[in-house]
């Protein structure tokens, strides 16, 4: 909040201003794009050099974790019909 107060005091020009948030959003927006795909590739490329072993293993986790969570079953369920 001082930090805005201290932008119109010391009469930072809108467009600026402007300028600086929408090149901070996009390099927020970046960042979280290049961190879902590397996790995507890394979670894909453990499956396959375990030979599947990971897939059984995460299955047993979410139906544990399904009797702890109400609704979760329902979702777990839709994965693993979508993985097969």
């Amino acid at each position: 909040m001082a930090l805005g107060i201290s932008t119109l005091l010391l009469y930072v020009p809108v467009s600026l201003g402007s300028a600086h948030q929408a090149g901070a959003l996009t390099l927020m927006s970046l960042a979280v794009a290049s961190l879902h795909s590397l996790r995507g590739a890394g979670a894909a490329a453990a499956r396959s050099a375990v030979g599947g072993g990971a897939v059984a293993s995460a299955s047993a986790s979410s139906a544990a974790a399904a009797s702890a969570t109400p609704g979760f079953a329902a979702s777990a369920a839709r994965a693993a019909k979508m993985k097969a």
